[in-house]
């Protein structure tokens, strides 16, 4: 009997997401602080990419959302959607962080500062990617 050992070989860290859903399918966002109350972050993150997306468009101004980590801004850029897009994937300035490092236990708030003029969005989702840290 024989058998062939091979050392264990570093398993790359998974990527993980985390979807926050910031306002209603079926209702028109509001300009409003501190939404949807308090999440606090289950995990670590070293965060590699952030977006934005709605399901119904803002027209006749953007719509934007700041995301707050323990009270302050984390954005260096804050998420902006333009005038008819669904997305920040393409946005003219793309949404930054001031850290991509999020710890256990953060507590996490958005705050809706502009909705759309004509047509207001609805339907706001905050996608963080990264690695568990």
């Amino acid at each position: 009997m024989s058998f062939i050992y091979s050392p264990p070989t570093k398993v790359p860290p998974q990527s993980e997401t985390v979807v926050f859903v910031v306002s209603s399918a079926d209702n028109d966002a509001t300009v409003k602080n501190d939404i949807p109350g308090v999440l606090s972050m289950p995990f670590a993150m070293t965060i590699s990419s952030i977006r934005m997306d709605v399901g119904t468009a803002p027209t006749g101004s953007n719509l934007i959302v700041d995301m707050n980590w323990n009270g302050s801004t984390a954005m260096a850029n804050k998420f902006v959607i333009e005038a008819g897009e669904l997305t920040t994937a393409d946005a003219t300035t793309a949404p930054t962080l001031i850290s991509n490092s999020l710890a256990a236990g953060t507590k996490i708030t958005f705050d809706i500062d502009q909705v759309g003029a004509t047509t207001k969005g609805k339907f706001i989702q905050v996608t963080l990617t990264g690695v568990k840290s």
